[in-house]
């Protein structure tokens, strides 16, 4: 596995300006974590029913983002380390904490397009998902991940 990412992460150098390969790697991860949110998500419909769309989104959105928080921590901004002391512990409440926060834009959009429009539960929570992404992106560079001052 280590192995394709070294590979992906050398083909990105060649291929992207260094500013923007940050922002390539947030994006990749992010893809991952709408196919590790839109999964749950629809196994748990398929399980127990779309009437509780609401209920099984929050738990795919948490699945997502502690998925999102690994990949991003180790790969995206894998050259700024945690603070020492319970560094990772504190990035990882901060990261739920601000993916939490946007994920809220991105739950309201999925149970207002669900309930005043009809919409798929599984389709309006990817157009959820769009809206929350930009906004997950910069709270992350600046706060979460932010680089520490030697």
């Amino acid at each position: 596995m280590f192995s394709l990412i070294n590979a992906i992460e050398k083909r990105m150098e060649k291929i992207f300006p260094a500013k923007l390969i940050r922002v390539v790697k947030f994006g990749m991860v992010g893809v991952s974590g709408v196919f590790v949110n839109e999964g749950v998500l629809a196994l748990l419909c398929f399980f127990f029913g779309k009437h509780h769309y609401q209920f099984w989104s929050i738990a795919a959105i948490e699945l997502s983002i502690i998925s999102n928080f690994l990949l991003n921590s180790n790969w995206t901004w894998g050259d700024r380390p945690a603070a020492s002391g319970g560094g990772n512990i504190r990035r990882l409440l901060k990261f739920n904490t601000s993916a939490g926060l946007v994920a809220i834009v991105n739950w309201g959009t999925m149970v207002f397009l669900t309930r005043n429009h009809g919409i798929d539960p599984l389709v309006s929570n990817l157009i959820g998902i769009a809206f929350a992404s930009a906004v997950n992106f910069l709270v992350s560079h600046f706060w979460t991940f932010r680089k520490h001052e030697a």
